[in-house]
């Protein structure tokens, strides 16, 4: 039998409170990490001074794991499409289920592999997210290339002439190999794309840390 343990959070714009089932033994898309609670928190801010309102847009999450930060977004209102390998469906779906109250924009969850067609996930040929988001997902050497390409494939859709924003979080890690990677993640990805850091003050106050970082990442 599968052993959750769960993790609450309070989206403060829609006074809603999510509640996360985590597995307690599992790969990296098990549990809800740092870089994804400052990347929800961080757009719960947004929504809340109308930086961003999340009503209505479409919202694609990449690597998703437990669906956390797709969730928060639908909790805004914002129609989102949670995504990760097929092994991770039954963790995404089950966290769903148990936050539909909370939930006012359309939610679901599909399986996707990095590198591969965009088609299966894009609304339409002629359409694409408003949003795109991805926590803590520079996390592999064996699958950078494949998620840089289905980020520009992502990036070069646009809704109504507006260019699809992509955000992404990491948390700085000690090893040299986790360092390189992120360092060859921005090389790749600034040839074809606009990256702008997301400064440090705009981040929710109660989920700041220095060592976990927001990038906003358009097309040229």
């Amino acid at each position: 039998m599968e052993k959750y343990f769960s993790r609450d959070f309070h989206v403060s714009s829609s006074n809603e409170c999510l509640e996360i089932l985590q597995h307690t033994v599992g790969d990296v898309g098990c549990v809800v990490w740092d870089a994804a609670l400052v990347l929800g928190a961080y757009l719960d801010h947004m929504n809340e001074t109308e930086q961003k309102p999340m009503k209505n847009l479409k919202i694609l999450e990449l690597g998703s794991g437990t669906g956390f930060v797709g969730l928060v977004a639908a909790a805004m209102g914002g129609d989102c499409l949670i995504t990760d390998l097929p092994e991770m469906i039954p963790l995404m779906k089950r966290n769903i289920s148990k936050n539909a109250a909370s939930l006012k924009g359309a939610h679901s969850a599909k399986a996707f592999e990095w590198g591969s067609d965009i088609s299966s996930i894009v609304p339409n040929s002629n359409e694409g997210f408003h949003i795109v988001l991805a926590a803590d997902c520079i996390y592999y050497k064996e699958s950078l290339d494949a998620f840089v390409k289905t980020l520009e494939d992502l990036s070069s859709h646009c809704n109504g002439g507006v260019k699809t924003e992509i955000y992404i979080s990491y948390e700085d890690r000690e090893s040299e190999e986790k360092k390189s990677l992120i360092y060859d993640f921005f090389e790749k990805i600034k040839k074809t794309c606009n990256i702008f850091k997301i400064p440090f003050e705009d981040y929710r106050e109660d989920f700041r840390c220095e060592d976990i970082h927001i990038f906003k990442i358009t097309s040229l």
